[in-house]
């Protein structure tokens, strides 16, 4: 059952996300890294080959924001796997805060604060992100 967007909602997403980023691509099955290898998250349509070079890659979502993210009873509901794929996760991370238009600082922090939790973050890159992410805004 769906349910309202609230403050929490992202901060859950967030949790998720850096658990997910911390799977190790030998849990899955042998089918399933099969068909994250011949995935594309299409990172560059949102780059255009201009980012940092990644210190890791990890399992991402590819389309990481609200539009995909479906608050439910008891918890959060990701939908929309179809760019998943091995890719930078501060690629992934920035989407999660930038795509969204109009997220405040301190709810930024927040989910910054909780993904860490779960995952490291590697702030020069999650700053370049997040810079692509306000020009891209600026000019729309």
């Amino acid at each position: 059952m769906r349910t309202l967007w609230t403050p929490q909602t992202k901060l859950q997403a967030a949790a998720i996300l850096g658990r997910v980023h911390t799977l190790d691509g030998h849990e899955l099955s042998k089918p399933l890294r099969s068909l994250v290898r011949a995935s594309d998250p299409r990172e560059f349509r949102t780059t255009c080959g201009q980012a940092p070079k990644a210190t890791h890659r990890t399992l991402v979502h590819g389309d990481y924001f609200s539009v995909n993210i479906l608050p439910a009873a008891g918890g959060i509901r990701n939908i929309d796997w179809e760019t998943f794929g091995w890719r930078d996760p501060m690629w992934e991370l920035g989407f999660l805060i930038g795509a969204d238009r109009d997220l405040q600082q301190d709810e930024v922090e927040a989910v910054i604060a909780e993904y860490q939790r779960h995952a490291p973050v590697h702030r020069e890159c999650l700053t370049w992100h997040q810079r692509h992410w306000a020009d891209f805004w600026r000019t729309r």
